[in-house]
């Protein structure tokens, strides 16, 4: 294995093992299951090999909010780089998912060896903390409308597909019961939002049919709403 993939939805940079035997072993787990639990010791790193894993903080009333999903080719359990070996958040696999499970220790002798390892893992956390800053701007906007713009626009920058027939939209694979989770909503709520948003032209959807933002209309929109929206 020479390559371990630690990026972004969309956003994904590869860290470099050049030559390096990555020392671990293969699990598997089910749809639900945990990988590490908030607040209970961690002491691995996992690399993403089939399925996908979400990341998983506290919400309101006890509801967890997904702050990021991981692909396959991705790391993740980066949280668990402290002192105390401790992670701020939960990992769920989101379907079936197998992973390589590789020892805290280990990894860390692969970095101690490798420079251009160690340095491509700084440049992905980095990406992960500037993609942390956008989930807070999100996650703070009271008004569930904005909260949704600030969401889609987000998720648009980040792995939308320019649409062909219409060149001011953005293509977005991503269903309701996924935004609830990014937003911290419940799908309902999320549903009358995205209907209201519809109406405006802000975004246009149909049953089976991805939805599709407006770009220009939709920042036009939020930029009174919720300041200035990350880059």
């Amino acid at each position: 294995m020479g390559v371990l993939a630690a990026g972004l939805p969309g956003e994904t940079r590869s860290v470099d093992l050049g030559a390096d035997r990555v020392p671990g072993h293969t699990r598997t787990f089910r749809k639900g299951a945990l990988l590490w639990v908030r607040n209970q010791p961690s002491g691995s790193v996992f690399l993403v090999k089939r399925g996908e894993v979400e990341i998983l903080v506290p919400g309101h009333k006890s509801r967890d909010t997904v702050i990021q999903v991981v692909k396959p080719g991705e790391i993740c359990g980066l949280a668990s780089f402290n002192r105390k070996r401790i992670s701020p958040t939960t990992g769920r696999a989101l379907v079936q998912t197998e992973v390589l499970e590789i020892a805290i220790e280990d990894f860390l002798a692969l970095l101690a060896r490798s420079p251009r390892m160690a340095r491509s893992v700084i440049v992905s956390a980095c990406e992960r903390l500037a993609f942390a800053e956008e989930r807070i701007h999100i996650l703070a906007q009271r008004g569930a409308e904005d909260r949704i713009v600030a969401l889609l626009l987000q998720l648009a920058r980040r792995r939308g597909h320019p649409s062909l027939a219409q060149p001011d939209f953005v293509r977005l694979a991503v269903t309701h019961a996924e935004l609830a989770r990014l937003a911290g909503m419940n799908r309902a709520h999320v549903s009358v939002v995205l209907n209201r948003l519809r109406v405006k032209d802000l975004i246009r959807y149909g049953r089976g049919n991805p939805p599709q933002v407006n770009m220009p209309a939709l920042l036009k929109h939020a930029e009174p709403q919720s300041g200035q929206i990350p880059a």
